[in-house]
């Protein structure tokens, strides 16, 4: 079916029709996990990376973690959101690879994940997030302050099941 996309007379279906292919393709791989993995690390487009990216968080498989931290130094900015954002749709299993990001100096992986750490971290992690508050960096020091108010704040209130999963936040705080 997809084959026939090539003909289609309309020229945004005979445009996108490859990629569709080739994105049928990785999802259908006997471990897409993997697969997908494999692709952040090495594919050269960042559309395809953003797209792998998003696609590792909503599988939700805790695999995946290794290769999403490691995008959270990739060169295109949208790239390292969507692993971002992927890591906190994991939750829990990214945790302690984020704390051994977060004691590393390079930017700007330990942005994202002082960021990241705000919402999964817990009070163990606010010695680390405040070392990070005085930072010259301006940026890595306003993220680190409000990850240590974002978990002092979570900390102090009695944990609303329906609530934390409306805010896409994982319990076990």
């Amino acid at each position: 079916f997809l084959k026939k996309l090539d003909n289609d007379p309309q020229e945004l279906i005979r445009r996108t029709a490859p990629e569709a292919r080739w994105k049928i393709t990785q999802l259908s791989s006997a471990d897409p996990t993997a697969a997908l993995a494999r692709i952040l690390s090495s594919d050269p487009a960042p559309a395809r990376r953003m797209w792998v990216a998003f696609r590792l968080g909503e599988r939700g498989d805790s695999r995946s973690v290794d290769a999403l931290v490691l995008s959270l130094d990739d060169s295109d900015r949208d790239v390292r959101g969507r692993a971002a954002a992927a890591l906190i749709r994991l939750g829990q299993p990214a945790v302690a690879r984020l704390r051994e990001v977060l004691k590393r100096v390079e930017a700007p992986a330990n942005l994202y994940a002082a960021a990241i750490l705000g919402y999964l971290g817990t009070e163990a992690d606010v010695a680390a997030l405040e070392r990070f508050a005085e930072n010259s960096d301006v940026q890595l020091a306003q993220t680190a302050q409000e990850s240590v108010r974002l978990i002092k704040e979570l900390k102090s209130k009695v944990p609303d099941p329906v609530g934390y999963r409306a805010a896409g936040l994982t319990m076990g705080r």
